[in-house]
């Protein structure tokens, strides 16, 4: 950290899963201090690690200053989007709304849209993705039971 800004040092796997290799000087982040033990948790369970990256597909502004963002998900992470789940955005930790082919669908309010980098999105850009952490154990855990039944 310094001044007017800070710096990062990415490794390979950082800048082919990531955005984070395109951002210029001046692009806005979502950066929040790591959870302490002790402190409260006032959203989802997230641990930074970005897995892959989406696309936005359609966002629509409504007259309440509501949003509705659609983002395409690769095809190795859509296992883990269900309805009402979580999914992290840019490092910005969201409900989904509804589910597409593919695509999840997340509602943002205007506190969100001001707050985070997620208001200054347009169709076509680009988007960190980190998936819902409980679905993730659950399912890996749920193979694992499988794959051992199976070799019985």
């Amino acid at each position: 950290m310094h001044e007017d800004g800070f710096g990062a040092d990415l490794l390979d796997e950082t800048l082919e899963l990531t955005t984070l290799g395109r951002l210029e000087t001046g692009s806005r982040l979502n950066l929040e201090p790591a959870l302490r033990f002790g402190d409260s948790l006032g959203g989802h369970l997230l641990s930074g690690h970005v897995e892959g990256m989406g696309q936005v597909v359609r966002k629509v502004s409504r007259n309440d200053g509501d949003c509705e963002l659609s983002v395409s998900i690769p095809h190795a992470l859509n296992i883990y989007a269900i309805h009402k789940g979580s999914i992290a955005i840019d490092g910005v930790s969201l409900t989904i709304h509804e589910l597409e082919d593919h695509a999840v669908v997340l509602e943002l309010i205007p506190e969100t849209l001001a707050a985070t980098n997620l208001g200054g999105l347009s169709e076509g850009d680009k988007v960190n993705l980190e998936m819902d952490m409980m679905v993730k154990t659950v399912q890996h855990s749920v193979e694992r039971i499988l794959a051992a039944m199976n070799k019985d």
